[in-house]
């Protein structure tokens, strides 16, 4: 009954959702997150990825009623102020959590719903360095935008692209904690919030088809911009018409959304990395026209876009998932839509994500040198109006390679090896150079490692001691 009573009194006041009266602190912040985490263990896990240069703990906050060992259950993610002077997202991140755990607790079905379907992964601050410095009623530039080495982390998450002009630029170790954190967690869906304009922003941000990104261009789409303003129209269509003004002085956009690049070309930013890196499709929602507002502003923020982040989290489960298997064991592996540019990754149980609209599509499907990889046809169908999005389920199993198949693979892999050291020796003889001896050796940066080669050999040594048994029986 004591138990009962004390998480009563904490949904009624730490969770009260009706009031924002001013900004968290970084303590605060950690305190709330804190105190979320030891009331609702059964729901939540408060976790750190990384700490900025001053040794700030980024926390992100864990919210599912999924077991942890439950295969097929999406992660998603929501990261606020990785501008330090736009801490609107701090705020509505917090709102957001009290909100799904106030729907938690009334067994609101809608909420239950998503709780049970998704893994929800909550980072409020990015940037709590810049925090510290911001301004509070700062709308335009102010000091904290730049963490506490002075740069942007939103044009920090270098591309291993060679139309990234700043490619010379070193991560921060903010950057680097993100990025780590979305290598190994397989995130399917994301959402940035920024302020300093009302919009939906989706990539590129970077403007690919120019020489420079500093280059203007009308437009930089991927191949999923079908999927982009699906999205972003789902998280406008539900912010109650907010997104729709203008700001003063500020672009009007249609439907309240824009392709980045055709906003603005930015280079390095976080949502062109979760595309192009790890298969994780990002939105940057613009929440508010003045970058830091007074703390009496939050409220309207708040009512105008808690609908619009649930309902956008719930289309993670438009599309296509499932389990990839190599022999009938779950692998690891890549994932294709053939015309789109985006690679999907499974994890280590083989669970895929791909958000899809109603449509035919082939995927390519790839795992390691033991397997054979494969294209397979898939019918997305269209959901039914009113409902809860249900991906379609697809599990593939790739099929074991014969061991000729895999001897003639790295007998290839090594003549070319051979053939590329004696091309580049006979053309450096027949630029002067003398040599009174050749030696050809395997190149080290083969596509098959030692590690990965010991592996296949041990691999190989299983299947020909049971092929004899095999045969007999």
């Amino acid at each position: 009954m004591k138990c009962t009573a004390y998480l009563l009194a904490f949904v009624t006041t730490i969770m009260a959702t009706d009031e924002i009266s001013n900004y968290l602190s970084n303590e605060e912040l950690y305190d709330f997150l804190a105190e979320v985490n030891e009331n609702y263990q059964n729901i939540s896990y408060l976790y750190t990825i990384g700490s900025t240069i001053t040794g700030e703990e980024l926390w992100v906050l864990l919210l599912s009623l999924a077991p942890n060992n439950e295969v097929g259950v999406p992660n998603v993610k929501i990261i606020g102020n990785i501008h330090g002077n736009e801490p609107v997202g701090r705020e509505l991140i917090v709102s957001f959590i009290k909100m799904l755990l106030k729907g938690y607790t009334d067994n609101d079905s809608d909420i239950i719903h998503l709780l049970s379907t998704t893994r929800i992964h909550l980072l409020p601050s990015a940037n709590p360095d810049g925090f510290t410095k911001a301004l509070e009623g700062e709308c335009n530039i102010g000091p904290g935008r730049r963490n506490a080495n002075e740069v942007d982390l939103n044009r920090n998450f270098i591309l291993e692209s060679p139309s990234d002009t700043y490619s010379v630029r070193t991560r921060e170790e903010e950057t680097m904690a993100i990025i780590t954190w979305m290598t190994e967690i397989q995130f399917v869906l994301s959402v940035s919030i920024h302020t300093g304009s009302l919009v939906v922003a989706y990539p590129y941000d970077e403007c690919i088809a120019a020489s420079t990104s500093l280059e203007s261009c009308s437009k930089s789409p991927t191949d999923d911009e079908d999927v982009f303003r699906y999205l972003a129209l789902t998280y406008a269509s539900n912010t109650k018409g907010a997104i729709y003004n203008t700001c003063p002085g500020g672009k009007d956009f249609e439907h309240g959304i824009v392709n980045g690049a055709a906003w603005y070309s930015a280079s390095g930013t976080m949502g062109d990395f979760n595309y192009r890196e790890r298969g994780c499709m990002e939105l940057t929602v613009e929440v508010n026209c003045c970058k830091y507002p007074h703390p009496s502003k939050l409220n309207d923020i708040k009512d105008n876009h808690l609908q619009a982040l649930t309902a956008v989290l719930g289309e993670v489960h438009q599309g296509i998932k499932g389990v990839v298997t190599c022999g009938g064991e779950p692998t690891r592996a890549t994932i294709k839509v053939i015309g789109r540019n985006m690679t999907t990754f499974s994890t280590e149980y083989g669970e895929y994500w791909r958000i899809l609209l109603p449509g035919r599509y082939f995927l390519e499907v790839e795992g390691s040198t033991l397997c054979t990889p494969t294209t397979v046809a898939v019918e997305i169908p269209k959901q039914k109006v009113g409902k809860h999005s249900q991906p379609l389920i697809k599990n593939i199993d790739l099929k074991l390679k014969w061991i000729d198949d895999i001897d003639d693979e790295l007998e290839s892999e090594e003549k070319e090896s051979y053939t590329t050291v004696l091309e580049t020796t006979e053309e450096t003889k027949g630029n002067g150079t003398n040599r009174t001896q050749l030696h050809l050796v395997p190149r080290m940066e083969s596509s098959v490692s030692l590690a990965s080669s010991l592996s296949l050999s041990n691999s190989v040594s299983i299947v020909i001691l049971c092929l004899p048994l095999y045969l007999w029986t």
